[in-house]
């Protein structure tokens, strides 16, 4: 994304905008993860209009971010940064240029900030795309990475095969012409040596298989008749298949005879288990998105060619993403409005000095999506009848990273 510019040592520089895992994964400016991004706050705006092909000009002042407004954006009030100017003509017919020039400040959800400088319009609203947006899980980021790294083998495959290509053209027009002449022709003979040689031994083994049902076809045939007659069609297929070469009219015909049944088998098995599905289907409810995806993945199996089929089972994963989603939403939502029920104090210990302060050594666990800082901590203090004695509120101003884990030591109260 073009038009993003961080200030570095007095100077202002395009930021550095990468995927986290090279070619997948969320995009990071400076580092820092643009899913993790809650809020793009606008400090100024110096950008300008201006009115082209005309010999004079007028200064208006205006607002470049009077053109839209936006959810989620946060505007600083003060300081008088929010002004634009307008060069025009009156009854003059010009074109206008918009330069653009937001300076902005990027809050993330680890509460640090990245502040830019925005010189398109494009890139403000690239930026906004991902404020409020869940961050992508653990599980999502490992899909991301896995397509990267196949993405990496991918294309150092093909540049290996380049490289080897290359080679491969070079050693051939560098090698002399009599020489590969004579190496084509020594290949063909070898060629022509080795295949006759398996002609032999595969002539050999059609003879021997040959000879053996010739001495044996009445034990073989009556054998595989009794088989066929007692429901036996795997065996018979495959003892039948073995003997083809032979040519033998009963053997041809038993083998096409257990082919065909093993055929009328699978699809009488398959029809059954697709009834089955069908009527599993019908006592399942609509909102049961799994159940029902799983079984219309199973009719999608047994019939491939069954396009409604394919719609249910596209409908119900659909419905399961969509499902998934809306619950990271409203996690995330609700990290926000009501972040007090995503800590947890999983240790705990205080102590007493000389002078009657209380100081304590806590470990907090953050399970919410989001960082979560400026805590108020209330201590209550009972007798040891259980009767409370007094009340004392603590105020931390830490952050706590989103899924992580913080130790305070020595908060006195």
């Amino acid at each position: 994304m073009e038009g993003i510019y961080v200030f570095k040592e007095e100077r202002v520089i395009p930021a550095k905008i990468d995927r986290l895992f090279g070619t997948h994964g969320p995009h990071t400016l400076e580092g820092k993860r643009l899913d993790f991004l809650t809020k793009v706050q606008i400090l100024a705006d110096s950008g300008t209009t201006e009115l082209t092909g005309v010999s004079t000009s007028e200064a208006k002042t205006g607002s470049m971010l009077g053109r839209a407004a936006v959810d989620g954006l946060t505007v600083a009030t003060g300081g008088g940064g929010l002004t634009g100017k307008i060069k025009y003509q009156s009854n003059t017919i010009a074109d206008e240029i918009l330069h653009t020039a937001l300076k902005a400040g990027l809050l993330f959800n680890d509460g640090t900030s990245q502040y830019v400088l925005l010189k398109n319009m494009e890139s403000f609203y690239w930026l906004l795309k991902y404020v409020n947006q869940p961050p992508l899980t653990n599980d999502e980021l490992k899909v991301e990475e896995e397509l990267a790294i196949d993405q990496k083998e991918l294309e150092k495959i093909v540049l290996e095969k380049k490289v080897e290509l290359d080679k491969k053209k070079a050693s051939i027009f560098n090698i002399n012409p009599w020489f590969l002449w004579f190496t084509i022709f020594f290949m063909f003979i070898l060629v022509m040596l080795v295949s006759n040689e398996g002609n032999k031994d595969e002539n050999y083994e059609r003879k021997k298989t040959i000879a053996y049902f010739v001495a044996n076809s009445d034990e073989i045939l009556n054998k595989v008749q009794t088989d066929f007659d007692n429901g036996k069609f795997n065996e018979v297929f495959s003892e039948t298949s073995k003997y083809q070469i032979v040519k033998n009219q009963k053997l041809i015909n038993l083998n096409t005879k257990a082919r065909n049944e093993l055929s009328d088998l699978e699809k009488a098995i398959e029809k059954a288990r697709t009834k089955e599905l069908l009527a599993l289907l019908k006592k399942t409810p609509v909102s049961e998105y799994e159940q029902n995806r799983d079984l219309y993945e199973e009719l999608v199996t047994l019939n491939p060619d069954v396009v409604k089929y394919k719609e249910k089972l596209n409908f119900y994963t659909g419905k399961l993403i969509e499902r998934k989603r809306k619950k990271r939403i409203e996690r995330y939502q609700k990290a926000q409005s009501h972040p007090e029920e995503f800590l947890k104090i999983e240790k705990q210990s205080w102590r007493k000095d000389e002078f009657g302060t209380i100081a304590i050594n806590l470990t907090v666990k953050n399970t919410a999506p989001i960082g979560i800082g400026y805590i108020k901590l209330r201590c209550d203090f009972y007798s040891n009848s259980a009767i409370k004695l007094d009340s004392k509120i603590k105020d931390i101003f830490e952050i706590i990273a989103s899924n992580s884990t913080k130790e305070f030591g020595n908060v006195e109260l």
